[in-house]
């Protein structure tokens, strides 16, 4: 495991690994909680903005900064070769190479289709 962050809307922890990300649903009820792998990509650091259902990562062969749509709760039913793909909003160009990020103070930068924004987002290589 290399990184994490409570999901509060979907009630779930997603876990970040060196080979994939995993969708945890937490339950009161053992019976019923859930694991999911969600990508095979190579997740280095993530943080959940709950403001928009989002997930910002550091992730993928280069270590690029990703953000990704959690409002769709489908794409937990398709399995890792779909998350990507089905999700991914935003992949932050000169990002390669990262090694952590931090939401700050919420900024106009970056606009998500029918949401507000994204706060702003620091990136350090």
């Amino acid at each position: 495991m290399t990184c994490g962050d409570y999901w509060e809307k979907g009630n779930a922890l997603l876990v970040g690994m060196e080979d994939g990300l995993l969708w945890i649903k937490a339950d009161t009820d053992q019976s019923k909680q859930k694991l999911a792998g969600l990508s095979n990509r190579n997740y280095l650091k993530l943080q959940v903005v709950e403001e928009i259902n989002a997930l910002v990562s550091i992730s993928g062969k280069q270590n690029s900064v990703c953000v990704s749509d959690l409002n769709n709760l489908d794409i937990l039913n398709k399995g890792p070769e779909n998350f990507e793909s089905d999700t991914r909003l935003k992949k932050i160009k000169d990002s390669k190479g990262s090694t952590n990020i931090q939401i700050g103070e919420t900024l106009p930068f970056l606009r998500l289709p029918g949401r507000s924004t994204l706060s702003k987002l620091f990136v350090l290589p």
